[in-house]
């Protein structure tokens, strides 16, 4: 049984290897948390076919056949490479720190709960996965925290920053909240928010700083174990899917016709 002062044993649910995960184990790692796993979904799981025509099909929709082709040449052809210089940088992290990286295919699996199990895990950080099943989010002794980078309840689903400037809002959050079975609806712990002008109303701009603090807002539910929250009010949900191509072309030219009238 865990004293009141003992670390808390963590670990970090994701899928794939991306650079916003590797900075969020190094802001822990220099908050002196300890990681004790890292688990890794793998993008493309099931019939791969099948998911990498989705995965197509969603950035299309979304995003336009440019992005379509950065996608082919970031996702699909690092298939046929055995490494890449970030898996080498998650690799030497977790040499040096003593992390243990487990690649599975499904976190919702007999195989993953199992290994999840083998861990004893006081708490989970859940970062860019699918849905989890209540079995799965439940397991580590503690539950599951989520960094989701939108105020909530306002702004549940995907791509919150850009539902944000789309509303005309003047602030974009980042929240840590537990993991509840409903998407995005568990108490909340910590949030923060900015300005978005401070940061020329530039999503990617905006997107790093949030990052940045939601980051460090982990760090602190951890060290302070902040583990009870405050519940969502639910009259203030509201839920945003991944924006389609013709909504960021009016979003682009709103924020141009905002720098014009700006500068004149």
């Amino acid at each position: 049984m865990n004293s009141k002062n003992d670390p808390v044993r963590v670990a970090i649910f994701t899928r794939g290897y991306t650079e916003s995960v590797y900075q969020l184990m190094q802001t822990l790692l220099g908050e002196d948390i300890r990681i004790d796993s890292l688990f890794s979904e793998k993008i493309f799981w099931g019939n791969p076919l099948c998911a990498m025509l989705k995965l197509v099909h969603k950035y299309y929709f979304s995003n336009g056949f440019t992005a379509v082709c950065r996608l082919i040449y970031k996702h699909v052809l690092s298939l046929f490479r055995s490494s890449t210089p970030l898996l080498v940088n998650f690799q030497r992290l977790a040499r040096i720190h003593d992390i243990q990286i487990f690649e599975i295919t499904d976190f919702n699996s007999q195989e993953a709960r199992g290994l999840i199990r083998s861990r004893n895990l006081d708490m989970a950080v859940v970062f860019g996965t699918r849905k989890l099943s209540q079995e799965t989010f439940s397991m580590p002794r503690l539950g599951s925290i989520n960094i989701h980078h939108g105020k909530l309840p306002e702004y549940r689903g995907s791509e919150s920053i850009f539902w944000s400037l789309y509303q005309g809002e003047e602030l974009a959050g980042v929240t840590i909240h537990r993991v509840d079975q409903e998407l995005d609806a568990g108490a909340i712990l910590l949030e923060d928010s900015v300005r978005m002008s401070d940061f020329d109303n530039h999503i990617e701009k905006i997107q790093r700083e949030l990052f940045r603090r939601g980051n460090l807002l982990v760090a602190s539910v951890l060290k302070q174990k902040i583990f009870n929250g405050t519940p969502q009010n639910p009259s203030k949900t509201g839920f945003f899917r991944m924006p389609s191509f013709k909504e960021r072309k009016e979003l682009t030219t709103l924020l141009s016709k905002k720098i014009s009238s700006t500068s004149s």
